[in-house]
């Protein structure tokens, strides 16, 4: 790491080390790696407050950063198709990329390949969705006993009811219903599950037509889950460039999110993972990873490379992980590169400690 770091909480509390963990440090790492030059800013965030991430954003770009990368996703803060008040006041704060002062944004795709699902509403007779023909149970199986976040998100027009019950006692843990919301655009339970229970999740349409929607649990595994459209906030914004994360071969690992979440193709680019520190033994992995190394650094320098895009571009993954992408590269982006980069301030965003969330796998 360099010798000075220049750093601010944006959590109300203003405390710099809220989580006991690592993660934000193993992001900067990757970029102190790869320009050793470059000067870093540190923020975190209050997890329930996009006003407060916001405002990190802003503070960097007024602290002249010209790279910003994420590493943290937060579902219910976008509609899952890179849309929603969030997504448009960042659009604003990092600029359309065609001012030397813009930023560049970019956002792990997300490590929840596996425990997300997509797609239309289907009543299955009573109001409640089916996930598949006659089932209207997606079950959760926690990793443990730390706290698991069931996050549906949508476009604005009908209005969702979310339901989480423990599969052993029958019992309701939590539920969002669509007329105590204040904004009708996502829907969260979380809930402390107990040892060796799994849980079952619901979703009522409870008015309007029902249109597609995202679900995605954090901190468990989901039974009936789909790969595509997958990519949450902030990697699914179209002022975010999104990193996936690929395997030495160059192939999709399985966790990591994909698109299609919109008309404009997601994951932006790939990145091979892990990463290996130089500080701990274990590898930093996830599209955690990928996401710092993605920016094209030129060596010893804290500047941005301006060579010809390298071919490997990916496309939405419409396939198993084995065919996407077929080759794998750290790519620049393919436009809003400021016009005359120089020193490069690099801001590591994190909620948390330099820091984390409680599930480090859910992080980007």
């Amino acid at each position: 790491m360099p010798g000075q770091v220049t750093v601010r909480s944006f959590r109300f509390d203003r405390n710099l080390e809220a989580r006991d963990s690592q993660h934000g440090i193993l992001c900067a790492e990757v970029v102190h790696a790869l320009a050793p030059d470059a000067e870093l800013l540190f923020a975190n965030w209050e997890p329930d407050s996009p006003e407060q991430f916001l405002a990190a954003v802003r503070w960097a770009r007024e602290q002249g950063a010209r790279v910003i990368t994420c590493s943290v996703i937060t579902p219910c803060w976008g509609d899952g198709e890179g849309g929603g008040p969030v997504h448009a006041a960042l659009s604003r704060i990092v600029g359309p990329g065609t001012a030397a002062g813009d930023v560049l944004f970019f956002a792990s795709a997300g490590n929840i390949a596996q425990r997300h699902w997509s797609g239309p509403f289907h009543d299955g007779g009573d109001g409640f969705h089916e996930w598949q023909e006659h089932l209207k149970d997606n079950v959760l199986t926690p990793w443990g006993t730390e706290r698991v976040s069931v996050e549906l998100n949508y476009r604005p027009g009908p209005q969702y009811d979310l339901f989480v019950y423990d599969q052993e006692t029958e019992a309701e843990v939590g539920h969002s219903l669509a007329r105590e919301r204040a904004a009708d655009r996502s829907a969260v339970v979380r809930f402390q599950p107990q040892t060796f229970h799994t849980y079952r999740v619901r979703v009522r349409l409870s008015k309007g037509n029902g249109v597609p929607f995202h679900l995605v649990s954090l901190g468990a595994g989901l039974s009936t889950a789909t790969a595509h459209g997958s990519i949450p906030f902030p990697a699914d914004g179209p002022s975010v460039l999104a990193v996936g994360g690929v395997s030495p071969r160059g192939e999709r690992l399985s966790y990591s999110s994909c698109g299609p979440n919109s008309s404009r193709p997601k994951p932006d680019f790939v990145a091979t993972v892990p990463f290996q520190s130089a500080w701990r033994s274990k590898p930093f992995g996830g599209t955690s990873a990928a996401s710092p190394r993605s920016p094209p650094w030129r060596p010893s320098t804290g500047r941005a490379s301006r060579k010809r895009r390298p071919t490997g571009c990916v496309p939405p993954c419409a396939g198993p992980p084995a065919t996407w992408p077929s080759r794998a590269t750290t790519m620049r982006p393919a436009t809003g590169w400021p016009s005359s980069p120089s020193l490069i301030k690099y801001p590591a965003l994190n909620p948390g400690r330099w820091p984390g969330p409680v599930h480090p796998s859910d992080n980007g």
